[in-house]
């Protein structure tokens, strides 16, 4: 105790001399740290960092790990789920969430594209889903119809796959689009082929008459020819997940009025409001 009173008194007289801190220290032997101590200038402890501030996504974090457990959900669905509850960040955001929820990253597969020019193609397709309407398991048929350039889509639901069925889709399309596209690429769909005979498709002669009178021309991709058509069969995948999922119906009437709305929905940027991963542009 007594020679640390001595080294203090030495380090003061020093220190009030005018000697600097690192010839004290070695005149006295000792560290500069201890030599501070000494001297009762001991550095502040640094001040704890302030807590991070809240995120937009935390009022959600649950239902968003809720979401990402729901087979077929994808970050756009989960992100088109929560804007509906009230969420107003970024994807950006959930997307880092949601990479550490499943610890894992999504690959695509590059193919060479077919890019026709606005107005000359369309594709037309369906697609079954099994629904609630009014607390009743439903099969439903999704007619969708899209543009080949600008990637604009009609979709409509109905209960069933047959001709007439597929003629009143076509119609509502084209009403929607204000005109029809000079072709329209079909898979081999009984309403719309008779038979084919090795690479001949010979046309059901009532829609080849429903084509003349529209004038626009079909066309029948080759057997599991899944490219040739996936502008219009990728959008059901989009479908399935942005759409469906949490989503309850009273009846088949509401199901296609909560269909034209999440086509059209600017808050959310959804269906044909979306920026096309494709085009980078609004459809």
């Amino acid at each position: 105790m007594k020679d640390r009173e001595a080294l203090k008194t030495i380090a003061q007289r020093m220190r009030g001399e005018g000697k600097p801190l690192r010839h004290i220290a070695r005149a006295l032997g000792i560290h500069r740290r201890t030599l501070k101590r000494l001297l009762g200038q001991q550095a502040p402890k640094k001040s704890a960092a302030p807590p991070p501030a809240p995120s937009k996504l935390d009022p959600f974090r649950k239902r968003i790990e809720e979401l990402s457990k729901i087979p077929k959900m994808t970050n756009r669905g989960i992100y088109t789920v929560i804007r509906r509850e009230g969420f107003t960040g970024g994807q950006t955001i959930l997307g880092d969430l949601l990479r550490k929820l499943r610890g894992t990253t999504m690959t695509r597969k590059a193919f060479i594209r077919y890019e026709p020019p606005p107005g000359a193609e369309g594709q037309s397709d369906w697609s079954p889903y099994r629904v609630s309407i009014a607390g009743t398991k439903t099969k439903i048929h999704v007619f969708s119809m899209l543009l080949s350039y600008s990637r604009y889509q009609y979709l409509e639901a109905f209960l069933d796959e047959k001709q007439d069925t597929l003629f009143q889709g076509h119609v509502e399309a084209f009403r929607a689009f204000d005109g029809c596209p000079a072709e329209i690429v079909y898979d081999n769909q009984t309403p719309v082929i008779a038979c084919r005979i090795k690479e001949n498709v010979i046309l059901h002669p009532r829609f080849e008459k429903f084509a003349a009178h529209y004038g626009f021309r079909p066309r029948i991709c080759i057997p599991y020819d899944k490219e040739r058509k996936g502008r219009v069969e990728r959008p059901f995948g989009y479908l399935d997940t942005s759409f469906f999922p949490g989503r309850e119906f009273s009846s088949l009437e509401d199901l296609r009025a909560q269909l034209r709305h999440w086509l059209s929905d600017e808050t959310a940027a959804t269906g044909n409001c979306r920026i096309h991963g494709t085009t980078r542009k609004r459809p």
